[in-house]
């Protein structure tokens, strides 16, 4: 972690009665404050997607009434795409790839601390992260950074892989399935049956197409996901 004009300090949170690490800042009566925070390097992996959760308190301007002109209620969220080589320089808050993915903003003055997810989505194999204040009065108490997955999972006897989310923040991806042990598709269709993977990580069923259906002899059991001979399934 690298950072310029942030502060690195100990708080005790609310959640679990732990001391965490955290960053602040809040230097309002500097002419022009320009206040940079790095995260390490990150590795794309499989993600086609980031998102990055950021939890932060953040004083009112109103609280602050001799700064007021120059109070900001806002920090930004900065992205810089990269290689596995790539190393910023010094002077890294000057690097002009850096782009904006988002205004980090409080949005209740009733609250001591916010959440907000933003995500940005990139093509090179890894991924750097900086925020930038200028002129709030604000701590960072964490930043956790994922991509959505469709699990595996098992749903109308149709087996579903593991997929990875799709690039656009409302993506969709059709997934072929198969269908489980001892099951078919219905009647009359012939293509693999087929879901959607969501953007949020959610599937999504597509009508009779996404579903198979035991073969003749077997007995559905809905709560195991799988189909068993009937004769299993007879009192002796």
């Amino acid at each position: 972690m690298r950072f310029f004009q942030w502060l690195e300090e100990t708080y005790r949170s609310e959640d679990d009665g732990l001391n965490h690490q955290a960053y602040s800042v809040c230097n309002v009566e500097a002419k022009d404050p320009d206040n940079w925070i790095l995260l390490p390097k990150l590795a794309k992996s499989e993600a086609n997607r980031i998102f990055i959760e950021v939890k932060f308190s953040m004083r009112a301007c109103a609280e602050m009434p001799s700064y007021s002109r120059a109070c900001k209620e806002t920090m930004r969220l900065y992205g810089r795409p990269s290689s596995s080589r790539d190393l910023l320089g010094d002077k890294w808050q000057e690097d002009p790839y850096w782009e904006l993915i988002d205004t980090i903003t409080a949005t209740s003055e009733k609250s001591r601390s916010y959440i907000q997810t933003s995500s940005f989505a990139f093509n090179s194999s890894h991924v750097y992260f900086s925020f930038r204040d200028s002129g709030a009065c604000s701590s960072l108490l964490y930043v956790k950074v994922y991509y959505q997955v469709c699990p595996s999972t098992t749903s109308s006897f149709v087996y579903l892989p593991r997929t990875v989310t799709g690039s656009d923040v409302h993506s969709v991806v059709s997934v072929p399935g198969r269908c489980i042990a001892n099951s078919s598709p219905p009647p009359g269709i012939i293509q693999a049956p087929t879901s959607i993977c969501r953007a949020d990580g959610r599937w999504e069923q597509i009508g009779s197409s996404s579903n198979c259906d035991c073969n003749p002899g077997f007995i559905p059991i809905v709560e195991q996901s799988m189909c068993t001979e009937a004769r299993f399934l007879q009192k002796n």
